[in-house]
């Protein structure tokens, strides 16, 4: 058997660090599903005890937490595991090309109104109307 490349056990090391890595997400992403998901529990059952309490007033100011906090929790199952190791340059890359596109039709634009005020104005008035 052939003796494995320097190239080969950087990969190798790479290989471990990623698949250590991938696994600590991963439990990240447990306990984060737990706690958004105890917490929407436990908000749902302090609005129902407060609506069948009679309580006036005090449901007002929480309405509406479970429901995102639910959202948050099953949307972490949406996030696939490429998205974890997605490169972040490409929205900037974007961005900056639709600012650079939106500056040029910007100019381009002022300067066909330039264009189009200069003909108005030379061609409001007929010639020697307003001569003194």
């Amino acid at each position: 058997m052939p003796e494995p490349t320097a190239e080969f056990r950087r990969a190798l090391g790479w290989s471990a660090t990623a698949a250590r890595s991938l696994g600590e997400l991963r439990a990240v992403e447990e306990a984060l599903k737990d706690v958004y998901a105890t917490r929407a529990v436990a908000e749902a059952r302090r609005q129902e005890e407060l609506a069948a309490g009679g309580v006036v007033g005090d449901n007002d100011v929480r309405t509406g937490e479970a429901q995102p906090l639910v959202l948050a929790a099953t949307g972490l199952d949406a996030i696939g595991e490429s998205d974890w190791t997605r490169a972040y340059e490409a929205p900037l890359q974007q961005s900056r090309t639709r600012r650079r596109y939106e500056k040029r039709v910007r100019k381009a634009l002022a300067k066909a109104r330039r264009a189009l005020r200069a003909r108005l104005a030379a061609g409001t008035y007929p010639d020697g109307a307003y001569d003194e």
